[in-house]
């Protein structure tokens, strides 16, 4: 029978008119097509997860399209689920980062990139998904955590991956040791000086600590790195958790980082660090930012943007409080803008969640948030920037990926 934890495949939707209308059609369709050779000597039959997706695109040549994503494969051998087994045994097939080309604004796709087998990194056992920016030279720029065997206790590292030739070659790198507990990095870039740019959220040297959102850039095109800094101001004694931030670079350098935000949860138990899932010190959040306008030396004090408290018990959820993927922020040199999910319009016994936006306006002197949820107003070309960080726009086209699963269950979300 369907599952909701077999084939994930990957699906466009374009549109030509600033998102009034989409066409909608079928990347790659996933199933049980797959198989991969454990270390036990076993060959194991697997399903694909195409479930979180990336999109860049080239500033100079609006044809020139990434795609990026994860590959999770399932075992179907093994395991509880009659027909489908999902109970591969010790992670048995690695997470993958692949990555796919398209020279025609996404109307065709070349054939996955494998970003290890690319870069000739077979020491490394697997990687989450890349996020990838395009600099102004055409240089593509993949980021990606590590996916260890899971029998190993070291940390997940991150690496870069880079292509000057349109993706047709890439080399990698280590840029960070790892930490104890991280989520995949957020990045983005200055077009103007080519600086690059990184958050996302850790727990640092021991998986009892808080998360926190930390933020490191490069001026040197990934060669070096600043040494990550929390950009935060909630005291890390509370152990109150900020989880997956987003990044935006607006036209005159101001960086964006918005995120997740446990501080004014009323359940919070200080002392007790809690982790996504836990049901006694986390369950309320808000959504928080920060801004730098000196390249990431200096950030300003944290600022609400949303109007209430989101309860991570109500709406499309996971074990109650799991929450999926980076909030969405795109930026002009005058605004800051934030779209995050929202359940506010359902219930404990419904599965009702909204897409709300805010914004934030810079007047050279201070900052002030529009956190009433209201986007009436706002132009076309506003969306159409604030898509960019959930999308793309390309030559009056926009073009977002998302995913669909061939199972039955409740409903996800997922990085966009």
């Amino acid at each position: 029978p369907p599952h909701p934890d077999g084939p994930v495949s990957a699906l466009v939707a374009r549109s030509s008119d600033l998102g009034q209308s989409h066409d909608t059609f079928t990347l790659v369709d996933s199933g049980i097509n797959d198989s991969y050779q454990h270390r036990d000597g076993e060959t194991y039959g697997v399903v694909q997860h195409r479930k979180y997706n990336n999109l860049a695109v080239d500033p100079n040549d609006a044809q020139q399209v990434y795609r990026a994503w994860e590959k999770r494969v399932r075992g179907v051998d093994q395991g509880p689920v009659p027909g489908w087994g999902l109970g591969c045994p010790d992670n048995c097939a690695p997470l993958r980062s692949k990555l796919a080309i398209s020279t025609d604004g996404g109307d065709s796709w070349s054939e996955p990139i494998d970003l290890l087998d690319a870069a000739g990194m077979d020491d490394v056992f697997g990687l989450a998904l890349p996020r990838m920016v395009v600099g102004s030279d055409g240089t593509v720029y993949a980021f990606a955590q590590e996916s260890r065997d899971r029998g190993s206790e070291e940390p997940d590292r991150l690496f870069m991956f880079t292509s000057t030739d349109g993706g047709q070659s890439w080399q990698g790198q280590e840029i960070l040791e790892g930490v104890a507990e991280y989520r995949e990095p957020e990045a983005s870039i200055n077009h103007s000086n080519g600086h690059l740019y990184l958050t996302w959220s850790q727990r640092g040297d021991s998986e009892e600590n808080p998360s926190s959102v930390v933020f490191m850039a490069s001026t040197d095109g990934g060669e070096s790195w600043t040494e990550p800094t929390d950009i935060t101001d909630e005291p890390a004694e509370r152990g109150v958790n900020q989880y997956l931030p987003g990044i935006s670079v607006a036209p005159n350098g101001r960086i964006d980082v918005a995120w997740f935000d446990y501080r004014n949860d009323p359940f919070f138990t200080g002392g007790e660090p809690g982790s996504m899932g836990t049901t006694v010190n986390e369950r309320f959040w808000d959504v928080y930012y920060t801004y730098s306008t000196d390249g990431g030396q200096s950030w300003a004090p944290n600022m609400r943007v949303n109007d209430r408290l989101n309860d991570g018990n109500v709406g499309v959820t996971f074990s109650n409080q799991d929450i999926r993927g980076p909030i969405a922020v795109g930026s002009t040199s005058a605004t800051a803008m934030f779209a995050w999910p929202d359940a506010r319009a359902g219930g404990a016994q419904e599965d009702v969640q909204d897409v709300y936006f805010s914004r934030v306006r810079h007047d050279g002197a201070a900052a002030t948030a529009a956190s009433d949820g209201e986007a009436e107003g706002l132009p076309g070309w506003g969306w159409a920037l604030l898509g960019a960080a959930i999308g793309l726009l390309i030559a009056g086209l926009v073009l977002v990926v998302t995913v669909r699963s061939t199972g039955l269950g409740r409903r996800q979300t997922a990085p966009a």
